[in-house]
């Protein structure tokens, strides 16, 4: 079987930027320079996103090559014939060109993966799972994963020099942005908290004998359905 990242147009971003936006004619454009300029700024923009947009697609032909290699009866044309699967890159591809996170890129890639024939979850929790994936930044993603497994982070000796003002899980914040104090934690990563209550995927909420908060089931299966590792 010919593997399907083969199969991926080929992209040049290298190619010569005055020639692809055209700006040979810039000098005569002078007299509406403001023009010239939101001429230029989109062309870059332009550009970039077909440059993400490559790489997705590269990200999810390996996906889907993967899959198929772990199940025998599947095959990549099956999926890229099935009406969700084709739906989800639809949204996929054009989260992919606007967001700068190459991780999450590559993580919508895994997620569309999980739209195809094969996945043994119904429908509508395929769906809900797959639109957290297009909205949810990697700062979600890295909270889910220190709830999955929050011990080794709450002993982490660092911990003794926050003060016990802050709630336990805000040391993940600890990692994600070592310059911050307290407030700028808790501004950064409450409204993080928020979503992922409001989805259903973690607890925060204080219980006798629990002294962090924790992943739910939906929390745990949004991670595997987007193939997070540990």
């Amino acid at each position: 079987m010919t593997d399907l990242r083969d199969k991926v147009p080929k992209s040049d971003p290298d190619k010569d930027a005055a020639a692809d936006y055209g700006l040979t004619a810039l000098s005569a454009l002078v007299p509406v320079f403001g023009t010239a300029i939101a001429d230029l700024t989109r062309g870059i923009l332009d550009r970039k996103a077909e440059e993400r947009r490559h790489e997705f697609n590269a990200a999810v032909a390996d996906e889907l090559d993967a899959l198929a290699k772990r199940v025998e009866e599947l095959t990549p044309a099956a999926i890229l014939q099935s009406d969700d699967f084709l739906a989800a890159y639809a949204t996929a591809i054009r989260v992919a060109s606007e967001t700068a996170s190459q991780s999450k890129r590559r993580r919508l890639a895994r997620a569309l993966a999980s739209m195809g024939p094969s996945q043994m979850l119904p429908p509508y929790r395929k769906d809900f799972y797959f639109g957290l994936a297009t909205r949810y930044s990697d700062v979600h993603i890295a909270v889910l994963k220190f709830l999955r497994n929050p011990r080794p982070w709450l002993d982490a000796p660092r911990r003794a020099s926050w003060g016990a003002e802050l709630p336990g899980w805000l040391w993940v914040g600890v990692r994600l942005f070592p310059d911050a104090d307290g407030d700028e934690l808790r501004d950064s990563l409450t409204p993080v908290s928020n979503d992922l209550v409001s989805d259903g995927l973690a607890d925060f909420e204080p219980h006798p004998g629990r002294e962090y908060p924790i992943l739910t089931a939906p929390g745990q299966g949004f991670l595997n359905f987007v193939a997070e590792p540990e």
